[in-house]
């Protein structure tokens, strides 16, 4: 039989087994917010944050294109769910290798330990050079 525990409940039954690594949810302030994540968004939508990064950090659209189009790269995307969806976050990343594989050495020196791992490297779209 399937026992049905509260959210409280359940988090508390899951850390007394071991079997579960649960973080507890705080109640609702006025401060907190929800917030949800996806790996779909209309990119035109995400240069909202543009201005809030530093000149070298900001990526125009066609950067954003650019790094989404290299093979195992991927985007997460954080709103604030709701009937009207509010965007909170983004992040970037391409594989290592990717970024191993340029000409430019600059941070090359930090990701050859971890280069056979899975591991992504966060991107801020700069021009890569392709050989």
């Amino acid at each position: 039989m399937l026992r049905r525990y509260a959210p409280r409940e359940r988090a508390k039954a899951a850390s007394s087994s071991g079997r579960y690594n649960c973080l507890m949810a705080k109640p609702h302030t006025r401060r907190s917010m929800r917030l949800a994540f996806t790996n779909r968004w209309p990119l035109a939508e995400t240069l909202v944050f543009e201005h809030r990064y530093h000149e070298n950090l900001a990526m125009s659209l066609a950067e954003k294109r650019e790094v989404l189009r290299e093979p195992g790269a991927l985007a997460v995307w954080m709103y604030e769910p709701g009937r009207h969806r509010r965007l909170v976050g983004e992040t970037y990343g391409v594989p290592v290798r990717a970024v191993l594989a340029e000409e430019d050495d600059e941070g090359k020196e930090d990701l050859r330990p971890i280069a056979k791992k899975r591991a992504l490297c966060p991107s801020n779209g700069r021009r890569r050079a392709r050989r």
